[in-house]
């Protein structure tokens, strides 16, 4: 395990530095909040500016990328969780945003009024997330480590279960790497360094 946690320690020391480069280069764009609310609007989830809530910046290697919305499940208290991706997958990481004040059985009815099932990756993503549990061992996540310099994103495998706010080990889907991460929400668990 210390060989795990110095091999961590390196492998964040170098992303951070490509992170950083890859921010500051003329190439990386921020994702703006307006450039989401035409996305979901085209998806007829109609929102404004101040509903929607970016969990961290998003860059891009494209000034203005073409983004698509992958699920759309329930989250807390009048609110849903959007997973967003651009169009062309080199683009940008997939990243998740919150949209206050609508909540899953209202986009529901606006978008599927025959009473068809809403856009999510399975019935078992929108179960689990009214359920306690929010991921399952052997579910694929993104694991999000940040703080006020750098942004990290890795994809994970779980190796337990976990509702929010449980502390789970995640491991790299090479599985050479283990880690602690906090569940944030279904495929979404955060890190700290």
């Amino acid at each position: 395990m210390r060989n795990g946690v110095a091999g961590l320690s390196l492998r964040i020391i170098f992303l951070a530095i490509a992170g950083a480069s890859a921010w500051s280069s003329p190439n990386s764009f921020l994702i703006d909040v307006n450039r989401i609310v035409a996305t979901l609007s085209h998806r007829d989830l109609p929102v404004s500016p101040n509903q929607v809530q970016l969990l961290a910046n998003v860059r891009s290697t494209q000034e203005n990328p073409d983004l698509e919305v992958m699920t759309v499940m329930p989250w807390q208290q009048a609110s849903v969780k959007v997973r967003v991706r651009c169009r062309q997958r080199e683009a940008c990481l997939p990243f998740y945003v919150i949209v206050t004040g609508r909540t899953l059985a209202e986009i529901t009815r606006a978008t599927h009024p025959g009473g068809a099932t809403p856009p999510t990756d399975s019935t078992r993503t929108v179960a689990a997330a009214h359920g306690p549990l929010l991921v399952r061992a052997g579910d694929r996540a993104t694991l999000v480590i940040m703080n006020q310099h750098m942004l990290i994103q890795l994809p994970v495998v779980c190796l337990a279960n976990g509702g929010e706010g449980k502390q789970i080990r995640v491991a790299s889907t090479d599985h050479k790497q283990i880690y602690l991460a906090e569940v944030v929400g279904s495929e979404l668990l955060k890190g700290s360094l």
